[in-house]
């Protein structure tokens, strides 16, 4: 409406039916009422001025004034008396309310810098715009066309300065100046956002300061501002975004506070504006809180980031088990380069054994809570209390919009959020999309969709609802940016690829051979497996919130059968074991991506009540990829990875998830490790050791001619095992494979394990041994026999040798008798001639004792005297062989002469020892030869063999012979002397 006119409006309303309406001036059956409006215009003419022209922040009093503002007066005094509203602009273009609806037309106060650049730039100075609102009573309001400017240079101490506004500020709570309580806050807090950081303005300063200036704002607002107007309730939420200007620099309680006041304002300005107030300051309304909520997003956003990263570290510290298929067991050993998922440490999580049961997905243990229920942490509630906030902002937009009016649209850098009103008929197939620019900085603690993507998310509502509460619903729809719920309130559990190991199952028997033999070994080794870990959100958050009209309360389904389909993007390039089809060989579990959404009663993110449809990961960089999936009730939903079965089939209590066999095929049937029986990782199996098959009516193998056992692993014939002679067996029990292989022998064969090729059953004859002796043994036998044998012929050899030597030496003491037999018969001759008057008797029994054989060198014969040797001069030798030759002539000789000395002899003396050879000397061409023996030897002194052989003789022919032996002994002695 344009210009100051009165609008006259007539209502029609007819019994006979809509078409006499068509043409009210003929409708006969036609009633009508009529009022008339008189628009209201705003006060106008006026301006703003400020001054002084330039100051310093918050310590410069300016004095700003509302100046030369008239009303029209269509309504004439009803519309008297006229307010005030001054503010300044922040770098956002929001304005920030100094005071509001004051009926004073001038304000002082002290300003914070401002985001334009002064005329002459300079790092400390900036400009500051100023704005000025004037309304009359009615409501009609008006502004300056031009705004007013000051030059603010940045204070040189902060710290200071606060300290100063904070005691102000307490002075104003006891005065009870609510309003200037808050005008004083957001100045201060404002210069906080531009000041920056330094020494002594450190963020854990700003961080304190914040936290005492929100308790002064609440404080103002609980007393001073009580009751609420809502041009108090405008000003409070411009504070409070302005105290939470900067999210890192907001405390936990902080940030809880400020959301309390918003929720505190927004409700008592919506209750005022659903009872009639004045709908010109809900656009203002609106746009502080999405503004602050905005903020806080950012705030909770981070906190809770904190937090999850907290978590994630103490769920690092404990090991993730996964539990064996059922009936195995098995070891496992880690890969070099592995984290760890997965040593025994104390308080590891235990994880659900995956294909045990369809009833429920692969998720954590939750504690001892028989009700089920985990307690919220203040994180959580935090989330909680902002998404309220936020529907409360949503429904203040759209509290006085229309069937059909463009939806209402509040977007931040950390969310946006659509509202619109539609009719219940409309609700059927609704689809509405929302997107919104994304940081470019996806992360695991802020996931996002991929880069330079958008985020996006489409929502579709089913053909059929069955709602009844009202004729027309509030459809809102939220896209986080920045999400509000901790990831770290993930019970579900995925794969993990840094967690990789590799295990085998427990031993088993197995054939070895065909003897029967057996040996233990694992049927499944070197079986790859992965540690689990909490499953990642991988994309932007959507709320969706439908509620009747005006009704705070929403409702959580659209139909008893009729489901939502969502399709979110995600990016998929956050955790590669999706697009790497990572895949735990002995489980099946993968990991895939999926829709879950916040359970609000537990507290934590599910699956319950949701179906996949299907998923993309969208091109190389992951722009593009969806997920879609279908909903049976309405929450907060995001992308996340989700465990899968071996097909990547995320796990459901609806879906039949194909498992993987204990052969480690998926979808298969053990058929690949089973035996006959069909049990899997026996060590049995069909093919029957290829001699045989299964027998279609048992468990066992049906074995061809000459091959038994439970596959047919044992060769048992009665040639080969039985020697010919007997009748092969085989026996087992079972289904083992251990066999006891035996022969039924012939008569005259008895069983022997070892006369058969590989130690199996054998026949062999009665009274034969035959025994298979051990390796060791054998060697010994190799080498020992024949150095015994080799001994045994030294030996042998030795005692012939000896046996000789003894022959030898007989056959010497056999020549020396007969010599002393003749030597005495020559003596006996010699002692004639004596009587006769020729022969020397004295120079015979010299050569008598001198007769003696030499003994070859290096023999010794053990005696009880040591003889002592004589020393035959080559003279004693001439007169021996002279006597012998005269005694030859008168008489027959000796058998044998002993002493044939060879020329080479004669000058040279030779000794005589003890015989010890039975070798004798005789003459002979070349020199002295030996002769055969002649029997045993010994060591006759030449006393003892006079005294053995010689005759009895007369006394005075004794004493002679007596004294040329003594006389003849000490020559020896003399010669041995001097013998070499």
């Amino acid at each position: 409406l344009t210009g100051a006119s009165t609008y006259t409006f007539r209502l029609y309303a007819s019994t006979a039916g809509a078409a006499d309406l068509a043409n009210p001036a003929r409708c006969q059956a036609c009633s009508w009422a009529e009022v008339s409006l008189v628009q209201n215009l705003p006060p106008s003419s006026g301006s703003i001025t400020a001054g002084p022209a330039s100051g310093v922040a918050m310590v410069t009093d300016f004095t700003l004034r509302a100046e030369e503002w008239e009303d029209p007066t269509q309504l004439g005094s009803d519309d008297l008396p006229l307010s005030f509203t001054f503010a300044y602009m922040d770098s956002l273009g929001v304005r920030k309310f100094l005071v509001v609806a004051s009926t004073q037309p001038s304000l002082t106060m002290k300003l914070p810098t401002g985001p334009h650049a002064c005329t002459i730039p300079s790092a400390s100075c900036s400009r500051l715009e100023l704005r000025l609102q004037v309304s009359d009573a009615a409501g009609a309001t008006g502004e300056a066309p031009e705004p007013a400017y000051v030059e603010v240079t940045k204070p040189t101490s902060l710290v200071a300065l606060v300290t100063t506004h904070l005691a102000t500020m307490d002075s104003l709570l006891q005065d009870g100046q609510g309003k200037a309580v808050l005008a004083a806050a957001c100045s201060i807090t404002d210069l906080l956002n531009d000041y920056g950081t330094d020494a002594t303005a450190t963020i854990q300063y700003k961080t304190g300061v914040r936290a005492a200036v929100i308790d002064k704002v609440d404080s103002a607002f609980r007393t001073a501002l009580q009751p609420i107007t809502i041009g108090a309730g405008v000003q409070c939420l411009a504070t409070i975004w302005a105290t939470c200007g900067v999210a890192e620099e907001l405390s936990f309680a902080s940030a809880n506070k400020a959301m309390d006041l918003i929720s505190l304002t927004g409700t008592d300005v919506l209750v005022r504006i659903m009872a009639g107030g004045n709908v010109a300051q809900i656009t203002a309304v609106s746009l502080l809180m999405k503004n602050a909520l905005g903020t806080l997003l950012g705030a909770v956003s981070a906190l809770s980031t904190r937090r999850s990263l907290d978590q994630d570290l103490l769920s690092d510290l404990s090991e993730m088990v996964v539990l064996p298929a059922a009936g195995h067991s098995r070891s496992a050993r880690q890969l070099p380069g592995a984290s760890a998922a997965d040593g025994d440490l104390p308080g590891a999580h235990k994880v659900s054994e995956v294909g045990a049961s369809n009833d429920q997905p692969l998720m954590e243990e939750v504690g001892s809570n028989d009700a089920g229920r985990r307690a919220l942490t203040a994180a959580v509630e935090q989330a909680e209390n902002l998404m309220a906030n936020i529907d409360l902002l949503s429904r203040i937009a759209v509290s006085g919009h229309a069937i059909g009016q463009v939806a209402d649209d509040a977007s931040t850098s950390t969310y946006r959020t659509i509202t619109e009103r539609i009719a219940a008929s409309g609700l059927a197939l609704f689809t509405k999309s929302i997107d919104a620019d994304a940081t470019n900085s996806s992360s695991l603690s802020i996931p996002q969709v991929a880069f330079n993507s958008r985020a996006y998310a489409l929502v579709t509502f089913p053909a059929r609802t069955e709602l009844a509460t009202a004729d027309d619903y509030e459809v809102q729809l939220t896209l986080f940016i920045q999400p509000p719920l901790p990831a770290s309130e993930m019970p579900l559990r995925c794969v993990d690829n840094t967690a990789r190991f590799l295990s085998d199952l427990g031993d088993v028997l197995v054939p070895l051979g065909n003897t029967g033999a057996v040996a233990s070994t694992s049927p499944r080794t070197d079986i790859e497996q992965y540690g689990t870990r909490k499953c990642s959100l991988l994309g932007n958050s959507l709320a969706i919130n439908v509620r009747p009209y005006h009704i705070p309360t929403a409702i959580t389904s659209l139909s008893a059968t009729g489901e939502i389909t969502l399709r979110l993007h995600y990016d998929p390039t956050l955790r590669s074991e999706q697009a790497d089809q990572v895949m735990d060989k002995l489980t099946g579990l993968r990991t895939t991506a999926s829709c879950v959404y916040w359970d609000s009663t537990l507290g934590e993110w599910s699956r319950a009540g949701l179906r996949h449809i299907s998923a993309s990961t969208g091109d190389e960089q992951g722009s593009g990829a969806y997920v879609e999936c279908v909903s049976s009730h309405m929450s907060i939903f995001a992308v996340s990875e989700v465990p899968a079965d071996c097909r990547g089939v995320p796990l459901s209590p609806t879906v039949q998830k194909t498992e993987i066999d204990a052969c480690g095929v998926c979808g298969g049937d053990n058929a690949t490790c089973s035996g006959c029986d069909g049990v899997p990782n026996t060590g049995r199996d069909k093919r029957c050791s290829d001699h045989g098959v299964c027998d279609p009516d048992g468990d066992a193998c049906k074995c061809i001619e000459g091959y038994y056992g439970v596959m047919c692993h044992v060769a048992c014939t009665s040639l080969a095992n039985c020697s010919g002679h007997g009748s092969c067996s085989v026996t087992y029990v079972g289904l083992s494979v251990e066999t006891n292989v035996y022969c039924a022998c012939a008569p005259g064969y008895k069983p022997d394990n070892a006369s058969s090729t590989g130690g199996v059953a054998g026949c062999v004859l009665i009274g034969l041994v035959s025994a298979e002796l051990p390796l060791e043994m054998i060697v010994a036998m190799a080498v020992g026999i024949p150095a015994v044998l080799g001994m045994c012929a030294v030996a042998v050899v030795f005692m012939v040798s000896i046996s000789r030597s003894r022959q030898r030496m007989k056959m010497i003491k056999k020549d020396i008798t007969e010599f002393t037999i003749s030597y005495d018969a020559m003596n006996a001759l010699e002692d004639d001639e004596e009587d006769d008057g020729g022969g020397d008797n004295e120079k015979m029994e010299v050569q008598a004792d001198l007769c003696i054989p030499l003994a070859p060198a290096g023999f010794a014969v053990s005696l009880s005297e040591t003889p002592f040797p004589l020393v035959v001069q080559e003279v004693q030798l001439e007169i021996a062989r002279t006597n012998l030759a005269g005694a030859a002539s008168r008489a027959a000789p000796p058998k044998r002469s002993l002493l044939y000395p060879t020329p080479s002899t004669r000058d040279t003396p030779m000794i005589l020892g003890p015989v010890a050879t039975s070798t004798v000397l005789q003459r002979h061409d070349q020199g002295i030869i030996e002769d055969e023996p002649s029997g045993d030897a010994e060591f006759v002194p030449p006393d003892a063999v006079l005294k053995r052989v010689a005759p009895p003789v007369e006394d005075g022919r004794a004493d002679r012979i007596k004294a040329a032996r003594a006389s003849r002994q000490s020559s020896t002695k003399t010669s041995m002397a001097k013998a070499p």
